[in-house]
């Protein structure tokens, strides 16, 4: 089955447009899925199935049994039966950690059904996209459960036609990602004013910066041009940052605040020679060298005053910085989180302080953001990339969970402490961080003179700091109270890893990151605490990976 394409050749957004289209599939729990679970518990029905798009929109689409499902125009979806073995699906995460774990496989299938060097000698790319569902046969096509969206990353290997087509499936990180800010400042920017100077040598490389919400810490300026007045003094124009949806509140000129007269400094929305907008200052001077000379930093607001939660800010860094777009964002994995999350304020500037200073979207969510809030971790799902926020107090529970009844059949592994080497009970936190003199001005302190679980864990272990959390994005003083809280609240007394296996029913129930309440009798455990880390398909049964909160219950 080819896909056709309008134009013939294929861009990227056709080809992801065809995999990641949340209209044509579901990822919740709905009526359909709920009647399939009710009739057969154990889903021995449902068959896990594969389409693969390569690059020349030719679609492969296989399963290990012969199977035929039917969409809402009644038209036949087949998979052929060249599946051997369903892999394993697993989603995880690491407590602590920002970085996704990306899930992987490899696929080998027979290349008659492409014939790969005819892609490549006609002028296409073999390597594509992959989707991974569940489905039923005879169902409805739409209302497959989608476990996986994929990449066809890490090269493909073919040979002659006879021979295997073979090529990792994973969850799609590098290719997806963007380095950001995208707009660079050249020489060709700004272009000259009739009686001025273009930009500076030392400003050339340099990245238009990105301001999201709100910043008090100072927004390194970018001089870029002077403009001369007859009156004898110039106009010195600097980049503040990209857009237009923001305002200047302070300007400090080589670290001393400067008096916004009238005429003296003036703030605009400007537009770069190629249309890029970008909010631009303005200081009157009369030196002749003045843009070159001195350092500007400026505090900035919203026009309209708002400001986000951390959550929040992630999410429109995936939705408008990275190649997922709209439809690559888990909106459940993000509305869990936005419900767990209390009011976490943090003040983003990306890539502000050089031309050698590159950050992606990516890299930039999971290590800037998440090393300053250790309680969000990212992950994948079949919905897409979302944050999974972990919160042992969080008072409300998705499910209690008894082993050896309905549901969860027994104990999958055994059950292990954290290491000792992953317990602190003296944490610092250091924020509100001054760009202008490099320096954190602000510091928080938690341990066993102000925190019971820290009390408890000096008692038993003697004393444990942990490395102190140096913040350049949290400056309000509740958020940092919140962040190293909770790092006592989790991390100052061991806590236990368990596997179960259950029914794969459990799967339409319970998400990453959510609580839940486990009993087990053969354990002695009654109604324990604890977070869902680790959801593991396999065909006929589902794996959870729950960290139990033991000690912080019974103990403090």
């Amino acid at each position: 089955m080819t896909v056709t394409s309008a134009g013939g050749v294929y861009s990227f957004r056709d080809l992801r447009s065809i995999v990641f289209n949340r209209v044509f599939s579901v990822n919740v729990i709905n009526s359909y899925w709920l009647d399939i679970i009710t009739k057969d518990p154990g889903m021995t029905n449902v068959v896990m199935t594969m389409d693969f798009v390569f690059g020349n929109g030719h679609r492969i689409s296989v399963a290990t049994d012969s199977i035929s499902t039917i969409d809402k125009n009644s038209k036949s979806h087949y998979y052929a039966p060249k599946l051997i073995a369903e892999p394993t699906i697993s989603s995880s995460y690491t407590l602590g950690s920002g970085a996704a774990s990306q899930r992987s496989f490899v696929v080998s299938i027979d290349a008659r059904t492409l014939d790969p060097m005819a892609v490549v000698l006609g002028g296409d790319l073999i390597t594509g996209f992959a989707e991974i569902s569940l489905q039923i046969p005879d169902g409805e096509y739409e209302s497959r459960y989608v476990l996986l969206k994929g990449d066809m990353s890490g090269g493909v290997v073919f040979g002659t036609s006879d021979e295997p087509l073979e090529f990792d499936v994973i969850d799609p990180k590098i290719t997806f990602d963007k380095i950001q800010p995208q707009y660079i400042c050249d020489e060709n920017s700004f272009g000259n004013y009739t009686k001025g100077a273009s930009i500076p040598e030392d400003s050339i490389g340099f990245r238009f910066p990105i301001v999201m919400d709100r910043n008090t810490s100072g927004v390194p300026c970018i001089g870029v041009l002077r403009e001369d007045l007859s009156t004898g003094s110039y106009q010195h124009k600097f980049v503040v940052c990209l857009g237009h949806q923001h305002r200047v509140t302070t300007v400090f000129v080589d670290g001393e605040e400067l008096p916004q007269v009238l005429n003296i400094v003036t703030v605009s929305d400007a537009f770069s020679a190629n249309g890029i907008k970008y909010l631009e200052v303005s200081i009157l001077n009369q030196s002749h060298s003045y843009y070159k000379d001195v350092s500007v930093y400026v505090y900035v607001e919203r026009s309209d005053g708002s400001e986000r939660i951390v959550i929040e800010l992630i999410e429109d860094i995936i939705r408008t910085m990275t190649l997922y777009g709209p439809v690559g964002v888990d909106e459940n994995l993000f509305s869990r989180a936005k419900t767990k999350c209390p009011t976490l304020l943090a003040q983003l500037l990306i890539n502000a302080s050089g031309e050698n200073d590159i950050a992606t979207a990516i890299d930039y969510i999971e290590s800037t953001i998440c090393s300053s809030f250790p309680m969000i971790s990212m992950a994948y799902s079949g919905r897409g990339y979302g944050p999974v926020f972990t919160n042992r107090s969080s008072p409300v529970y998705v499910e209690e969970l008894i082993v050896g009844q309905n549901l969860l059949y027994d104990r999958a592994s055994s059950v292990q402490e954290s290491s000792k080497e992953d317990i602190y009970n003296s944490y610092v936190l250091k924020y509100s961080f001054n760009g202008i003199t490099n320096n954190h001005e602000k510091i928080i302190t938690v341990n066993s003179s102000n925190n019971v679980f820290c009390k408890i864990s000096e008692s038993r272990l003697g004393l444990r700091e942990r490395e102190p959390l140096e913040s350049v994005i949290i400056h309000d003083d509740a958020t940092a109270q919140y962040v190293a809280d909770w790092l006592a609240s989790h991390f100052s007394l061991p806590s236990y890893y368990v596997e179960y296996e259950g029914s794969p029913a459990l799967m339409f129930m319970v998400q990453l990151g959510d609580n839940v309440k486990i009993t087990d009798e053969k354990l002695g455990l009654s109604e324990i605490k604890s977070t869902i880390e680790k959801i593991e398909y396999q065909r006929g049964r589902l794996v959870i990976g729950l960290r139990m909160w033991l000690l912080y219950d019974r103990i403090a």
